[in-house]
């Protein structure tokens, strides 16, 4: 639907172009959009009492059956969710908005099997795959089902022992669960797979600071900047290792960098006001601090209401 209105706004421009455009009125949108503006307000209670009247008038309005499917997704409804993405999908089986919002109703109603088939088919590989196994695992890690989803990890490097991101994503959810040596042994595997991945040295130097490995972080944290300079988080994890060692010069420059490429990261905020106030700039010490302090209780209010928080 978004597609087809930036169609006519295109078709509109061009028109406009050749100096045929007149000044009209802007089309009123279509009850199924006004929905899904609801939706993408986060309105979803609003929204489904404005389809049910819709579906009342008329049950195959098109887009119908994907926003209602929405609706009660963003509801937590899953079990009524289900057969209206089901609908929408029948009808279009290229709808990836309902494609993913299937596959996570069937994750939540704890249908593993058919979501494993609907990811499959959503990224073109056999639902028997290490593939598709692995895929459900990422989806359940999302969705912070971290015990159930080391078995499907599993079960995915059974079928192939050099899966690449398999191992990466156990040791993530080590670290998740405090487990900082199985962490490093999981990211080492990875590596011996995947040796050139920036992220994979990234996290296995929170790894090693957790365990209080500094060289070791050090070193693959160099290596993930040296793969890729763009990249906040191992720049917060120097800076704080400097911090670590008595030098909050050093450590401020590598926050400074961090903030420059992520001004949204309360951790580089609140280490970087740390660093000043061990420099003796008080002042932006305690406007970091408060910078921090807004961005983190943010980042939790969102959470709360998010269904898919990041992992």
């Amino acid at each position: 639907m978004r597609f087809l209105r930036s169609a006519f706004f295109v078709l509109l421009a061009a028109g406009a172009g050749l100096g045929f455009a007149q000044e009209s009125a802007p089309l009123s949108k279509s009850p199924v959009d006004q929905a899904e503006t609801l939706l993408n307000e986060g309105k979803p209670r609003e929204a489904l009492s404005l389809l049910t009247q819709i579906s009342e008038k008329d049950p195959k309005a098109p887009g119908l059956e994907e926003e209602l499917g929405d609706a009660y997704f963003q509801l937590r409804q899953f079990s009524q969710a289900t057969p209206h993405l089901k609908s929408a999908l029948q009808q279009n089986a290229d709808d990836l908005k309902a494609t993913q919002l299937l596959a996570v109703s069937y994750v939540m109603t704890q249908q593993l099997d058919s979501a494993r088939k609907v990811l499959a088919q959503m990224f073109y590989v056999p639902p028997g795959s290490a593939m598709a196994y692995l895929t459900l695992g990422k989806l359940m890690v999302r969705q912070q089902m971290v015990e159930a989803a080391v078995p499907q990890i599993e079960t995915a490097l059974q079928l192939d022992p050099r899966l690449t991101m398999a191992h990466f994503l156990l040791g993530e959810i080590d670290l998740y669960q405090s487990n900082a040596q199985g962490a490093v042994a999981e990211f080492q595997k990875e590596l011996a797979v995947n040796p050139t991945l920036w992220l994979v040295y990234w996290r296995l130097g929170e790894a090693y600071m957790r365990l209080a490995k500094y060289d070791d972080a050090e070193m693959v944290l160099k290596k993930a900047i040296w793969l890729n300079e763009a990249s906040p988080g191992a720049f917060i994890l120097l800076g704080e290792l400097a911090l670590k060692k008595n030098d909050p010069s050093l450590a401020s420059g590598f926050l400074e960098r961090a903030l420059a490429l992520d001004p949204q990261s309360f951790d580089a905020h609140y280490a970087l006001a740390t660093a000043y106030k061990a420099l003796g700039r008080e002042t932006e010490a305690n406007q970091h601090f408060e910078i921090s302090k807004k961005l983190r209780n943010e980042k939790q209010d969102t959470e709360k209401d998010s269904l898919l928080p990041a992992p």
